[in-house]
């Protein structure tokens, strides 16, 4: 059974009538993988998603470090 909160929000999707493509479901915590760019094929960890800019903040491991990049959402699939 669909919740009606989620039939009602792809109602109004519908109705706005703006471009939407369809996107891996992504979690904070999943590990990603960045697909294209300078940084096509790095792996990490989903830290945030700023869904107001449409950004990733994923955290890399690079020489026993991490690092925090954010990232265009479009660029980010499941690892």
């Amino acid at each position: 059974m669909v919740p009606d909160t989620e039939i009602e929000a792809v109602q109004r999707l519908i109705r706005a009538r703006l471009p939407a493509l369809p996107h891996p479901y992504l979690r904070e915590g999943q590990r990603v993988r960045i697909t294209r760019g300078l940084l096509a094929g790095m792996e990490g960890i989903l830290r945030r998603i700023n869904s107001t800019k449409g950004l990733f903040l994923i955290s890399i491991d690079l020489l026993c470090r991490s690092v925090a990049v954010e990232v265009d959402c479009t660029l980010v699939v499941a690892a």
